[in-house]
């Protein structure tokens, strides 16, 4: 169908053509008097642009696309016109940066960086672009000349009143940042509230910058403003809090040691809606098992339910740390299995946690029993675990297995013995007077390059029987 009707356009066009160039048409042309040929030159120039187009090159598929372009109203963003006049103005804004930088480093320290900017521009005919003056403001805060605060007040000052483009979001964003790592708190307050007077429509992204910049390490005054803070960019710029905001304000609160504060936010936030990424929940587990009294457990089955929260080998780690740490050693041992259950494979860190938990309570059978448990999951005991096997068998007085253990270290992956698992058979030796048996543990010590200390109570214990 497409091709039936571009060939019949085609004899159209020249059914046209030849009528235009029909020899009564040119006499006509022909007899006009000389001065009259200035009134028929657009329409001989007419006839000869259509004749080029139909008969000195063949028809194009994209002839109807080029007749949209060519009668198009408004001219193209790609014109040749516009492309020159950017490109014209590209090369007189890198011309005036050129020059600026020229100026600057020739320049001291005390020099007015926003005149040399204004200057240098003006050379070339052209206004100060957004990012001239944001590379400015950088200079100035990473040089920071003496008079680096009054420099850049001037700058700031000047994007208010006397520029004429909305200022960006990055520009306000990295000053506000800037403020708040040099203790400036008032200072990026009083700039954020002022944004939009910058012509720039407040956003939670500068909200975000300041609240991260006051709460980067617990700050216990920034804390404190933060309420008012939240509570007039609401009112007053109508700034919506996002699931970002509230991972900085509980991160914060971690910082700054308030944990229940913490908790209280993110259970809250998860009532009404908010998706909070798995790190936040991390955040709070881990500065709850720095805690004493926090029922850690009870808040990561909560956060399991309502939130959908699946933790982590690393927060797994610190709940089983933080549980051996109070003693609840059994406790932890039937959270491992829970983890088994749930299809999730404990790694070695978290049963050495219960590992040594178990035979610090004397649960030396359960400290056995997980053992095992460790090589039936695939995993390979280190050194941690060895040593917390061989106290356990020392505390029974099995010496024999201990020395076995102690010789298929190396065998099964564990690594080698290191003074500490030595120091723990050689006080078990001294204890049950088995001297003849530490003797031999110290000369096989002594041959895999590691020595007993001379000072040590157990080389003093054996010398002296010795001797």
């Amino acid at each position: 169908m497409h091709i039936v009707k571009r060939e019949r356009d085609k004899l159209q066009r020249f059914d046209r053509s030849s009528e235009m160039f029909s020899p009564a048409r040119v006499g006509a042309l022909k007899s006009k008097q000389f001065h009259n040929s200035t009134a028929d030159f657009p329409l001989i120039m007419s006839i000869f642009f259509q004749s080029l187009s139909i008969h000195s090159r063949p028809p194009s598929p994209s002839f109807h696309n080029y007749s949209l372009r060519k009668r198009r109203k408004y001219p193209l963003p790609n014109s040749p016109y516009k492309t020159q006049q950017w490109q014209q103005s590209s090369l007189a804004h890198q011309l005036s940066m050129q020059l600026f930088l020229n100026q600057s480093s020739s320049a001291d320290q005390e020099s007015q960086l926003l005149s040399t900017l204004i200057h240098s521009f003006a050379a070339y005919s052209c206004e100060p672009t957004p990012n001239a003056y944001y590379f400015m403001l950088k200079t100035l805060t990473r040089k920071r000349p003496e008079n680096w605060e009054h420099q850049i007040s001037q700058v700031v000052d000047h994007l208010e009143k006397v520029a004429t483009f909305e200022t960006p979001d990055y520009i306000l964003i990295y000053l506000i940042k800037y403020y708040a790592k040099c203790g400036m708190t008032r200072h990026a307050v009083d700039l954020f509230f002022r944004i939009p007077k910058f012509r720039s429509d407040p956003s939670v992204d500068a909200l975000n910058a300041l609240l991260s910049g006051l709460l980067s390490d617990g700050n216990e005054k920034g804390l404190e403003i933060v309420p008012e803070i939240l509570t007039r960019s609401a009112r007053e710029m109508n700034i919506r809090l996002e699931s970002s905001t509230l991972d900085i304000l509980i991160t914060g609160l971690c910082r700054g040691g308030k944990v229940n504060q913490a908790v209280e936010l993110l259970k809250s936030a998860v009532n009404d809606g908010f998706d909070l990424g798995r790190n936040v929940f991390s955040r709070v587990i881990a500065r709850m098992c720095e805690g004493k009294d926090d029922d850690v457990l009870g808040f990561v089955e909560e956060m399991k339910t309502l939130a959908g929260f699946v933790p982590g080998m690393g927060d797994w780690c610190n709940v089983l740390g933080f549980m051996v740490k109070r003693g609840e050693a059994l406790e932890a041992m039937a959270v491992l299995k829970q983890m088994r259950r749930e299809g999730l494979r404990p790694d070695i860190v978290c049963c050495n946690w219960v590992l040594n938990g178990l035979v610090k309570k004397g649960e030396h059978e359960k400290a056995d029993q997980l053992f095992d448990e460790m090589l039936v999951w695939g995993l390979v005991p280190d050194i941690f675990s060895f040593n917390a096997k061989i106290r356990s068998l020392c505390e029974r007085n099995n010496l024999a297995e201990a020395v076995k253990m102690l010789d298929c270290m190396e065998e099964v992956g564990g690594g080698r013995p290191d003074l500490n698992t030595y120091n723990i058979i050689l006080g078990a030796c001294c204890r049950n007077g088995e001297l003849i048996l530490g003797r031999s543990i110290v000369s096989k010590m002594e041959k895999n390059g590691v020595k007993l200390h001379k000072n040590s109570h157990i080389y003093q214990d054996m010398m002296i029987e010795e001797k």
